[in-house]
């Protein structure tokens, strides 16, 4: 069962509007998981989200994925991302700049320029 899976069995007897954000999030995914697909595209699915729920996030899309589901997930933080991902692709301005392990990610200067742009910019960063 597709609430059990994503942890929403205590939930299910509840309107949609009175759900967390998280909860709602997980909701998203349900629905999404009820046509059987081979692939779930996601934005962002941890952003806004409590802790507690995040991780429960995170475990439903390891699970998904353990289970031979593909997922692409446009994400832009770095621990979610080592955390369920085992491949990354990172764009630019719509062009691949890397395909890499999310282990590899950090030592890449075309993404960290992506990421945090240019030298100057990331002495800034650092220093805030």
């Amino acid at each position: 069962m597709l609430l059990e899976q994503l942890l929403l069995t205590h939930v299910r007897d509840l309107p949609s509007s009175a759900l967390s954000g998280g909860q709602k999030k997980l909701l998203g995914i349900v629905c999404a998981l009820m046509s059987d697909p081979r692939l779930l595209m996601l934005d962002e699915p941890t952003a806004g989200v409590h802790p507690n729920l995040r991780n429960d996030i995170v475990q439903s899309l390891r699970r998904l994925n353990d289970k031979g589901m593909t997922l692409v997930i446009v994400e832009h933080d770095m621990h979610f991302i080592r955390e369920v991902c085992t491949r990354c692709i990172v764009l630019d301005r719509g062009r691949i700049v890397a395909s890499c392990h999310p282990d590899e990610l950090a030592s890449n200067e075309h993404v960290v320029q992506a990421y945090l742009g240019s030298a100057e910019k990331r002495e800034v960063a650092e220093v805030v």
